[in-house]
């Protein structure tokens, strides 16, 4: 890949990244625009019997533009009114600019008021982003007007000129590598978006059931483990449902595997319907799904149980077998608990199927 002077942006971007450019180029304009309000002050202050009334009035001028500029983009910013913000953001920097070149213009007959000129410059370069566009033209405008300063004060000699347009094109080059390293920046947070989103979407693939849409087996195991090791459900009840479609295999051999997939959806969409928000339900593999009710005991527990058998025998062309467990952290270890329910749950089969069972 050839080396660029200038980086840009894919058109798809272009927009965000306008916006997030702008947003923070608004940020820094606020922090310049109090500490130029603070020297303007102090400067105001230090100086009040010391110089002449014109110049006292001019910096008191400089001082109150500064405020309604920081007013308008701190407005601006909080109530998302980009005119306004953006209306600050200029007033600050015109003050900033017409205030460098005065200075310049006060101090042409020493030096020819380079080092004014040069801070001011360099300033606006690091602490203003641009794009190149906009930094080309406003460095030849300070080049232009630099230049015009010194006409008027008859110093066109070759050393001020020569210095001038030198810093205003290092200016831009500096400009340039610092919207350069904004256009990375913008590119990695675009990437870290992507890559975070992926991970979130592999993480969900992992944890869900593709045909069902319902968590697995793996979210079932984790969901278990984290309640165990949560220290205030301890002795916190949780009930555990285990659930069983009655003579899957032959629905299967009878009606054709896409049916048997549409049943399994079918029983799924039942499920979720009944059980409250804090409950999951998930599919253990195969016909065998689980109902995990955290802060229920089991009285409560067989309720939700035999609701969910009475939903699926009215809704669906099957019917299921539940085996109902309860118990707390403290008492019981997983695999204890687990194996109790499915204990419960080969009892209601025994019992003829389309039963409810509690351990």
């Amino acid at each position: 890949m050839p080396l660029r002077f200038i980086l840009d942006i894919r058109r798809s971007d272009q927009i965000d990244f306008d916006l997030w450019f702008q947003s923070v180029n608004a940020g820094r304009t606020l922090t310049v625009g109090g500490f130029l309000l603070a020297f303007a002050t102090l400067w105001i202050t230090l100086t009040l019997f010391t110089t002449t009334e014109a110049s006292r009035a001019m910096h008191v001028a400089i001082a109150t533009f500064l405020s309604i500029g920081i007013a308008c983009l701190w407005h601006g910013r909080r109530r998302e009114r980009r005119t306004l913000t953006r209306s600050g953001e200029w007033l600050i920097l015109a003050v900033a600019i017409v205030w460098m070149f005065l200075s310049v213009d006060e101090a042409v007959h020493r030096s020819y008021g380079q080092v004014e000129f040069i801070i001011g410059t360099l300033a606006l370069a690091m602490l203003r982003f641009m794009t190149p566009r906009t930094a080309a033209l406003v460095f030849t405008l300070f080049a232009v007007l630099y230049l015009l300063i010194l006409w008027r004060h008859d110093q066109l000699h070759l050393t001020p000129i020569n210095s001038g347009l030198l810093f205003c094109i290092f200016a831009f080059m500096m400009s340039v590598g610092i919207y350069n390293s904004k256009v990375l920046e913008f590119r990695n947070q675009l990437l870290v978006s992507l890559l975070n989103a992926q991970n979130q979407q592999l993480t969900t693939l992992a944890l869900r059931d593709p045909l069902t849409g319902l968590p697995n087996r793996r979210y079932f195991d984790e969901f278990l483990a984290h309640y165990w090791q949560y220290e205030d459900s301890a002795d916190q009840p949780i009930t555990l449902i285990l659930l069983d479609i009655d003579h899957f295999k032959a629905f299967n051999d009878r009606f054709g595997h896409p049916a048997g997939d549409d049943c399994l959806r079918r029983v799924a969409e039942l499920l979720q319907g009944e059980l409250r928000s804090s409950a999951s339900c998930c599919r253990l593999g195969g016909e065998e799904f689980a109902a995990l009710l955290p802060g229920t005991e089991e009285e409560e527990g067989l309720v939700v149980a035999r609701r969910l058998r009475e939903r699926v025998e009215t809704d669906s062309q099957v019917t299921v077998s539940l085996g109902v467990a309860t118990t707390t952290p403290s008492r019981q270890s997983i695999e204890a608990f687990y194996v109790t329910a499915d204990q419960a749950l080969y009892a209601a089969k025994g019992r003829g199927r389309n039963k409810v069972v509690a351990a």
